[in-house]
């Protein structure tokens, strides 16, 4: 899926690279690989850069708990992320199984995209 992905060979694009989703409906398991690979590819990037992002992170959760966005910081670097999802993401669908809480703010903060997860019987429909 991600141009990072096991089974993806060295120097060919993943799907969602190629494809530029606006919607994406997923399970869970995936949605942690997806933020397990945020969160390696920014402990690799450098002492400087994952300092940046990390202050960016804390400095954007502030105003969004606030209900502002940060469209400066959404553009320098939060559109990076994106990229690695084919940058035009614009609604992230869980379900199957519940989503952790970190894996569900982490998305919505780096990817700059409504995340939304339903989890429940199938016979009640989820919420």
């Amino acid at each position: 899926m991600l141009d990072s992905s096991s089974k993806i060979m060295k120097g060919t694009s993943g799907d969602a690279t190629v494809l530029k989703p606006t919607c994406m409906t997923t399970v869970p398991l995936i949605m942690d690989r997806i933020s397990k690979g945020i969160t390696d590819k920014v402990s690799r990037s450098g002492p400087f850069a994952s300092a940046f992002f990390r202050w960016a992170y804390s400095y954007k959760q502030t105003w969004m708990r606030r209900g502002y966005d940060t469209p400066i910081l959404n553009r320098i670097m939060f559109s990076k992320i994106l990229g690695l999802l084919g940058g035009r993401l614009r609604l992230l669908l869980a379900g199957g199984a519940p989503l952790a809480p970190d894996t569900h703010q982490q998305l919505r903060i780096c990817l700059c995209c409504d995340v939304v997860a339903g989890y429940g019987l199938t016979e009640t429909t989820s919420a």
